[in-house]
């Protein structure tokens, strides 16, 4: 019977052998009956032993996948910060003569025209006697003009005198013309934006009176304001005047296309940035903080779900599948989730990672259920939501 058992269960003579030393004299007159029980038994449990392991090495991960797509996206160098009014862009406002401020027209902050009124201005006391003095002096020095060029018609007068009543008819329309310049004519009258662009400064009430000179107003020109922000050091390289780029005022979300105008060539020593100005193709208001975005060339890779990148000790990493395998490829983050500048496949609003990497474009990448994988791990596909 052992010999029987033993060509179906190996090592079966061993086992029965050892089973008979071990039980009791007493059992043996029993152990014949018993015996291909014990055997059928043990040969059992020797199968399911064996067969664990190798049920164990052939579970799959339950994965979905997506194709990876080629892709070329602009590389975006974003940094922040203000818009300003730099002195070249700054118009002062004064009169050369003493006057009266009757009423303001415009405030602070506020966007002008060119040619907008600014505040009304009243003449000064004097300064009216002083036009009107020129008034009468040219009336006076025509007269005088006339009456000697009279005279030396008749030999009553010399030549010089002619000249010289005619010089002092110059003078006088000369002096004339320089306070009509000055809009001296004018006891009341408006002082007006030399150029388009932003009130930053009206340092005068109604009432007051001015001394000649005083500054009235102050304006940003429109077109001289920049946005002056700090990028990362180590962006210098690709930063170059000319570049394109995008503002977004941060208040209200605004934004307004732009052109780098200046790179500086170290660190600000403030910030530890690289200082960048740029001029906006539309206003964007003085004092307002931004986000740029500024276009320094383009970046080529793969574009996979968010979901699909891996990462650990050995950098960032992706499974593909082949022949139902996991594969695992090292990758490189060109642009992350959220970075600036990112678009996502269609649908994806954005959650799609730019990599660069041995990517196969035959192979599908792993998303859902890639963290449970390991490279050669085998797998089976989950059908799509």
């Amino acid at each position: 019977m052992i010999r029987c058992f033993s060509k179906r269960v190996p090592n079966a003579v061993a086992l029965a052998r050892a089973l008979a030393m071990a039980l009791p004299q007493a059992l043996l007159h029993a152990l014949p009956r018993a015996l291909p029980s014990i055997l059928a038994l043990a040969a059992g449990l020797s199968v399911s032993i064996l067969a664990a392991p190798a049920r164990a090495e052939q579970a799959s991960v339950a994965v979905r996948t997506v194709a990876p797509r080629e892709a070329a996206l602009p590389d975006i160098v974003e940094a922040f910060g203000t818009v300003l009014a730099p002195p070249a862009a700054l118009r002062t406002i004064s009169l050369a003569e003493p006057g009266r401020v009757t009423r303001l027209l415009a405030g602070p902050g506020e966007l002008v025209a060119q040619d907008a009124p600014l505040l009304e201005w009243q003449q000064s006391g004097a300064a009216r006697q002083a036009w009107e003095q020129a008034s009468s002096a040219l009336v006076l020095a025509r007269a005088q003009r006339a009456h000697i060029a009279l005279l030396e018609g008749r030999h009553l007068a010399t030549r010089d005198q002619l000249d010289a009543a005619g010089k002092a008819l110059t003078d006088a329309q000369a002096n004339l013309d320089t306070l009509r310049r000055e809009q001296a004519d004018q006891p009341l009258r408006l002082l007006r934006a030399p150029v388009a662009g932003i009130v930053t400064a009206l340092p005068v009430t109604p009432g007051e009176r001015v001394a000649a000179g005083t500054p009235l107003a102050t304006l940003a020109a429109r077109d001289g304001l920049v946005a002056s922000v700090g990028a990362d050091p180590s962006r210098l390289a690709a930063l170059r005047p000319g570049e394109t780029a995008h503002l977004q005022d941060m208040a209200d979300g605004r934004r307004a296309a732009a052109t780098v105008q200046r790179v500086a060539a170290g660190l600000d020593p403030a910030t530890g940035l690289i200082a960048v100005a740029l001029a906006p193709a539309t206003l964007l208001p003085a004092g307002s903080d931004v986000r740029a975005e500024i276009t320094v060339g383009s970046l080529h890779g793969w574009l996979v779900p968010h979901g699909a990148l891996l990462q650990d000790a050995g950098g960032d990493y992706l499974f593909q599948v082949d022949a139902m395998h996991a594969v695992r490829v090292p990758v490189r983050l060109l642009r992350g989730q959220g970075s600036a500048g990112s678009q996502g496949s269609e649908g994806s609003q954005g959650s799609d990672d730019l990599v660069a990497g041995a990517l196969r474009p035959d192979r599908a990448v792993v998303t859902d259920g890639a963290y449970q994988l390991s490279d050669g791990a085998p797998l089976r596909l989950e059908p799509a939501h």
